[in-house]
């Protein structure tokens, strides 16, 4: 599964770093990873998601185990939401068409979902779907 099937996996893994468990905080989860010499990505192509596991082979059975953890039981966090919202509103966003790809300013953010055409902020920003003309 990939952004093909779903446009908001990027975002979501994205808030997935800034993530804790039911009995580990978000910082607990980081220095965990950092005393076992390991890290993790995860990356949505348009087919498949990537995720990749490295660090000290040793260490390798006991951050695949604490990964799993954090798949399993990743707990919400709002202010950790509100701000990865507030970068994205924040930078400007990657629009792809089908002819092309256009980097939007801030006020003309992609709306990566096709049946919604405008959304309203409560702060008066608008994110608005791209549509393609057919040339370029």
């Amino acid at each position: 599964m990939g952004n093909n099937n779903d446009k908001a996996l990027g975002t979501a893994f994205d808030y997935l770093e800034y993530l804790g468990t039911s009995d580990m905080t978000p910082e607990e989860l980081k220095s965990e990873f950092y005393r076992l010499a390991c890290t993790f990505y995860v990356s949505p192509g348009n087919e498949r998601t990537y995720v990749v596991l490295s660090g000290l082979n040793e260490n390798m059975p006991a951050a695949m185990q604490l990964f799993e953890k954090l798949l399993a039981d990743a707990q919400v966090n709002k202010e950790a939401y509100n701000n990865l919202v507030g970068d994205i509103l924040k930078s400007p966003c990657r629009c792809q068409t089908e002819s092309r790809t256009e980097l939007l300013p801030p006020d003309e953010l992609c709306d990566v979902r096709p049946e919604v055409s405008c959304h309203q902020f409560t702060d008066g920003s608008r994110a608005r779907q791209h549509e393609s003309t057919g040339t370029g």
